[in-house]
């Protein structure tokens, strides 16, 4: 998962935490998105880089960010995310 954060960050993708689900509290990685035609290029970067982000990213209209439910933070890649985005 680091590799894959790491991944992003290079290519300038605004990362965050999404907490997707109540009991127990589970972040999953997301993106966060300034115009919804940005998930094609995000799209894109996953295909070139063979980035495995689990079945299709769900978006958060109100919040603007496409976040991957299979993505799930584990507390190593929640520190490094913390630290790095």
């Amino acid at each position: 998962m680091i590799d894959l954060i790491n991944t992003l960050l290079t290519y300038n993708c605004k990362l965050t935490m999404y907490d997707f689900q109540q009991e127990p509290v589970t972040f999953c990685l997301a993106i966060y998105i300034d115009d919804p035609k940005d998930i094609w290029h995000i799209a894109n970067l996953c295909r070139d880089h063979k980035l495995d982000m689990g079945y299709a990213p769900q978006y958060d209209e109100m919040f603007k960010f496409l976040y991957f439910p299979k993505l799930i933070l584990d507390k190593k890649s929640y520190d490094h995310l913390s630290a790095n985005a």
